[in-house]
Formats: structure tokens, C-alpha cells, sequence
């Protein structure tokens, strides 16, 4: 894409379907009240139209159908792995780092289910060391500011180049809700990492991974005159 004159271009980073993004870990059991405390693993049958048993089904009030499906399927939206990332084993077995480290390695399944199976992390976890640190550590992501993480992220070599920084985040989850202070999406290899400022948080405290083997270039340029 070629602008020319006195435009300039704002890059723009989607976060949309749950098969494209890695938001939590995969290995945990999930706990609602309306499964009356019971635990499940989240599969991907919970985003098909006839949804899960584990999950609420609605229905419209009077409205008569032909075939068997709901009106609609209650399914969880994740809020991201918390951060500063934990490499603590806990119930699952498995760490939130070394989730994170295996969807790294096998991108390809996305972010609902785990695999399965045993994949090799070492290397990955060579690879992609400077960011898992980065991630991992509560100081770097505290910040007074969204300009004061982007001179982070450089300084630190997270990125390397402000062009590995988009400009924009439009995050599908909550597009309506206005629920983010700010989400800063930096690009490590072929995969952007998003990291999410809630309202009320002083920092950012969650992550969002998505990778452009899965969804192919994931940011869009523009034009803004």
C-alpha cells in the first residue's frame, strides 16, 4: 500500500473469533454457578450453534422453531491470561507459561483446546524468552502512561522496530463495553501479543495472543488523512 502527500497510515490489530485468539489457559477447568460448581474443560462444541450441555441455552419467549437448536448459546468469554504470567503448576498441571509456550508451539489448534500430548517447550522457551520475561515481571508492566510501555517495549528490545507496535486495537470481546483503559498489541515473530489495561487495574494485567499462521496477516493498514 502506497500513500502518498500528507497521509499518513494507523496500523490496526483485530481481535475477533475465539477459534484465532489464545486468551486463557487452555488445561484449567472452568467453574460457573450455572454448572451448579461443576468443573469442564471449555471444548470447541461450547461455539457451535447447538452449543454444550455445561453451557445455558436461551430461548426467545413464544417463538416456535422446526429444527432442535436454541436461540442462542451462552458460551465464555475470556478476559485473558492474567498477568505478570505465572509459572506456578496448579490444579491443571500446567502452568499459565507453559500454556502459553505450548500454543507457541502449536498455533495451529488455537486457543480453545489443548492438544494434547507433549510438546517441545525448551526451544520455545529460548525463543521467546525476552518477552515471557517481560511478561512475567510486575514493574514492566506497570506504567503511568500508553507512551511510557511503547518506550518500554523498544528500549527493552521486546520489539524490534516501532513498526512491530500497532497503532490500534479493536478488540471483538468487548467492542461495546468500553471496558479497556488501553490494549497495546506488539508483534514477537508471527505472533502479536496484546496486552489489555482494564478500567479499574493500574497496569496491564492481561494478555491476548494471536498468530498469523492462524488467521494470516492480522493487521490492516489505513489511511488517515
Amino acid at each position: 500500500m502506497v500513500i502518498t502527500g500528507c497521509a499518513t497510515s494507523t496500523r490496526t490489530v483485530f481481535v475477533t473469533s475465539p477459534f484465532d485468539r489464545y486468551d486463557h489457559n487452555r488445561t484449567r477447568e472452568l467453574v460457573t454457578p450455572s454448572t451448579c460448581a461443576t468443573t469442564n474443560i471449555v471444548k470447541t462444541q461450547a461455539y457451535s450453534p447447538s452449543g454444550s450441555h455445561f453451557f445455558p441455552k436461551a430461548q426467545l419467549q413464544g417463538a416456535s422453531t422446526s429444527d432442535p437448536l436454541p436461540a442462542a448459546n451462552l458460551v465464555p468469554i475470556f478476559t485473558g491470561i492474567p498477568l505478570p504470567l505465572s509459572g506456578v503448576k496448579e490444579a491443571s498441571g500446567t502452568s499459565d507459561r507453559d500454556d502459553l509456550l505450548d500454543f507457541l508451539v502449536r498455533p495451529l489448534h488455537a486457543g480453545i483446546e489443548n492438544p494434547g500430548g507433549a510438546a517441545d517447550l525448551q526451544e520455545a522457551a529460548r525463543r521467546f524468552k525476552p518477552v515471557l520475561d517481560f511478561l512475567a515481571d510486575p514493574e514492566s508492566l506497570c506504567s503511568t502512561n500508553r507512551q511510557q510501555m511503547l518506550n518500554r517495549l523498544l528500549s527493552q528490545r521486546i520489539v524490534g522496530a516501532r513498526r512491530d507496535i500497532a497503532d490500534k486495537v479493536v478488540d471483538a470481546r468487548y467492542i461495546t463495553a468500553n471496558a479497556f483503559r488501553d490494549e497495546i498489541a506488539f508483534r514477537v515473530g508471527s505472533f502479536w501479543f496484546i496486552i489489555c489495561k482494564w478500567k479499574d487495574s493500574p497496569g496491564y494485567s492481561r494478555l491476548v495472543v494471536i498468530s498469523e499462521e492462524v488467521t494470516g496477516s492480522v493487521l490492516k493498514s489505513s489511511p488517515m488523512l
